[in-house]
């Protein structure tokens, strides 16, 4: 039973892929995906998108996807209707909805297009200086752009606040990899394309 749900999720995860490969087969020379899977952060999600179009200025072309849960349908549209056509972004259906399969669908768009991918959390911030910018966003990228393959975001937290990071999730990273980060639970990635493909196809 669990198997054939796996196998139903998948099949439809796939026809998916190809909808969005059709849909999108026009789109050349993609330097860069900034890809924001979201839920219905309609509050946040325009800033966020402008910020990411305020970035990456020496890149020839981004293209900035937007990846949301069935839940965010409304939202969607409303950014569509402020951005037009500078935005791209789609509903994942139900049953492979969620911030792991929008992540997904994201890197498999980054995958066709052979571009990089930065990710960015459709929920964060920008307070009197504080939170995201777009030279905040130039700043995870540079890293993928200068021959390296992953580049993650740091916050400063409350220490309460992101336990499962800092004491489990952290320590198991820095053992079985000999790499130490301080923050692996941010959500927030710049990953080169080479590594984009090998997520893909593992």
């Amino acid at each position: 039973m669990e198997q054939k749900r796996f196998d139903n999720r998948k099949m439809l995860f796939n026809e998916t892929m190809e909808w969005i490969r059709s849909e999108y087969q026009d789109l050349k020379d993609i330097d860069v995906v900034i890809g924001i899977p979201f839920y219905n952060e309609e509050d946040t999600l325009k800033n966020i998108i402008s910020i990411a179009k305020n970035s990456l200025k020496t890149k020839n072309r981004k293209l900035i996807a937007c990846v949301g849960d069935p839940a965010g349908e409304s939202t969607l549209s409303k950014i569509k209707e402020f951005f037009g056509d500078e935005v791209i972004g789609f509903i994942m259906p139900t049953n492979i909805n969620g911030r792991g399969y929008s992540i997904r669908a994201i890197m498999e768009l980054a995958r066709l297009l052979k571009s990089d991918l930065v990710l960015l959390e459709a929920d964060l911030e920008s307070n009197k200086g504080m939170g995201i910018n777009s030279q905040w966003v130039d700043r995870i990228a540079n890293p993928v752009f200068n021959d390296y393959d992953m580049a993650v975001a740091c916050f400063q937290r409350h220490p309460f606040e992101d336990i499962i990071g800092s004491l489990l999730v952290s320590p198991v990273i820095s053992t079985l990899y000999r790499m130490k980060l301080k923050d692996p639970l941010s959500g927030v990635f710049a990953i080169a394309h080479d590594l984009v493909e090998d997520f893909c196809t593992e």
